[in-house]
C-alpha cells in the first residue's frame, strides 16, 4: 500500500494587500501618517 501526501498550497499575497490601522478597521488607501498595517507588518507613514 502507497500514500502520498501533497502539500497544500500556500497563499501568496497579492501586492495590492489590504491597508488596516491599528485598531484592525481596513482603510481604502495608505494614510498620510500614523501607523498602519499592510502584508502582515506594522508600517509607518511620514
Amino acid at each position: 500500500m502507497e500514500t502520498t501526501a501533497e502539500a497544500p498550497a500556500a497563499e501568496t499575497p497579492s501586492r495590492s494587500a489590504a491597508i488596516y490601522d491599528m485598531n484592525g478597521r481596513q482603510l481604502n488607501a495608505k494614510p498620510d501618517n500614523g501607523i498602519y498595517i499592510q502584508d502582515g507588518q506594522k508600517r509607518v507613514a511620514n
